[in-house]
């Protein structure tokens, strides 16, 4: 079975005048340097982390339904019933070691799929960050909108991130306060190791891969320690020896092809001159 689903982006670009602040806002005067310091966006699928970089900004992006595994890999052998009386026993005879040493070996099946990380959206600007002043990031709670803004060389730059549900697709909008003054390049990267990017024309830029099949939170020492090797069996044989491929996280040849495609597409916009460079970034100029 294969499982796949899409990610749109589309980028705007213009020369735009600016509107005064609002309120509830949260608003940082520096950008985010880890995950838990961006601001997030979403519509309910689709979500980004904005770090707010004026000049490399990067854009954390995850998809609801994007995880390990297929629905027939889940394990499913697990029945409580036939034993739930002896367990009871246990409990009320006070042998809780007992108790929970059967109900760990004999109830619990393996932790199940994991949910996935989509990938990285990297957008490279011209400029040096010395040179920058009164930058601002920020998230309008009440439009549901994230913004960038700085100056630089006599130029006021804007960037607006907002998720809209009825179109499933996340903008950016990259304005100036003058013409010819928008330069970068856009990028695409991932965990995901089979993930790569192809630019069929100046105007579409796409990134597409594969999740992995098999992701297990617990460390193969921690799994043959409670005796659980016949819970995965894409990683041990039968008498509970590790397979030649045994890890944590298994991809594609390595689960027989197994695993949920990913897709996104990068759609720019009003650009100026749109060209491809030679390690596959796609340049704007406006």
């Amino acid at each position: 079975m294969k499982l796949i689903f899409s990610f749109s982006i589309l980028i705007l670009f213009s020369v735009v005048a600016f509107g005064q602040t609002e309120p509830l806002k949260l608003w940082y005067d520096k950008p985010a340097e880890k995950w838990t310091e961006a601001l997030p966006i979403g519509n309910g699928r689709q979500g980004a982390m904005i770090f707010g970089n004026p000049l490399k900004e990067h854009f954390q992006l995850n998809e609801n339904t994007l995880y390990s595994g297929e629905p027939s890999s889940t394990y499913k052998n697990v029945n409580i019933q036939n034993d739930l009386p002896l367990v009871i026993k246990m409990l009320e005879e006070e042998k809780y070691v007992e108790a929970d040493k059967y109900v760990t070996e004999n109830w619990l099946g393996r932790l199940h799929q994991n949910y996935q990380p989509f990938g990285d959206l990297y957008l490279d600007f011209e400029g040096n960050e010395t040179e920058i002043s009164n930058f601002q990031r920020e998230l309008d709670i009440s439009n549901s909108i994230a913004k960038v803004s700085y100056d630089l060389n006599g130029v006021n730059y804007t960037r607006q991130v907002f998720a809209s549900f009825p179109d499933q697709i996340i903008v950016i909008r990259i304005t100036s306060d003058k013409k010819s003054a928008i330069s970068f390049k856009v990028n695409f990267n991932s965990i995901h190791p089979n993930c790569i990017s192809e630019i069929p024309s100046n105007q579409l830029l796409v990134f597409k891969g594969q999740a992995p099949e098999f992701v297990s939170r617990r460390t193969l020492e921690h799994i043959e320690s409670k005796n659980d090797q016949h819970k995965y069996p894409e990683i041990y044989n039968a008498d509970g020896t590790r397979k030649t491929n045994a890890k944590q996280v298994l991809y594609g040849d390595e689960v027989n092809g197994k695993g949920m495609f990913l897709s996104s597409t990068r759609n720019p916009k009003l650009g100026g001159e749109i060209s491809k460079t030679e390690n596959g970034l796609v340049n704007y100029r406006c």
